[in-house]
């Protein structure tokens, strides 16, 4: 018989996925008028490398920023993974929000599609521990590079950003992103 913590998965209400959802959408359209902003990709100035598919190679380009404290954000088009050595890999894809976790640090320097990224599985047992670590840390990093954003532009510039966004994403332009973050981290920090 498993025990109680080797039955436990990554299980949001559908009001929090819901939340999740939409946040992360806006985010994902936030960082792609980020990176074609008329005075300069936001993401290179803020530290992100990028990583271009070879000319013969369709896909996404890569954006890549190795964090301080040893952990590595990797953004896509189609999702956003982070990893640590200590905690594996999360990978989250940009429809819809159901991370995928790997106690493996996943290399993806050469993926520039969803399918050349190694299976990841639903978290369950002790590596929701894991994925709940490395969700936090993304958290994290979104609510700072969120802060920086609004330090560095002028106060509108999020605001229309998500103005001209579909309707999901329009209704996050009355809100801070960084602030949303800290409530969702809240609001799943409360579950796990």
């Amino acid at each position: 018989m498993e025990s109680r913590s080797a039955q436990q998965s990554l299980r949001f209400s559908r009001k929090l996925r819901r939340l999740s959802t939409a946040l992360f959408d806006a985010q994902m359209w936030a960082f792609g008028c980020d990176i074609s902003n008329p005075d300069g990709n936001l993401l290179i100035r803020r530290g992100f490398t990028r990583s271009r598919p070879c000319a013969d190679r369709c896909g996404s380009s890569c954006y890549r920023l190795e964090t301080k404290d040893y952990f590595s954000i990797t953004l896509w088009g189609f999702g956003i993974l982070i990893k640590n050595q200590d905690l594996g890999s999360l990978f989250i894809r940009r429809h819809g929000f159901d991370p995928r976790f790997s106690i493996e640090q996943i290399e993806c320097e050469n993926c520039f599609r969803p399918s050349e990224l190694p299976y990841m599985k639903q978290p369950r047992g002790r590596d929701c521990v894991f994925a709940m670590k490395l969700l936090r840390r993304l958290s994290e990093a979104l609510i700072d590079y969120e802060s920086w954003v609004l330090q560095s532009k002028t106060e509108g510039y999020r605001r229309s950003v998500l103005y001209r966004g579909k309707k999901s994403v329009r209704k996050f332009a009355k809100r801070p992103l960084d602030r949303e973050w800290g409530i969702l981290e809240s609001a799943i920090l409360e579950l796990y």
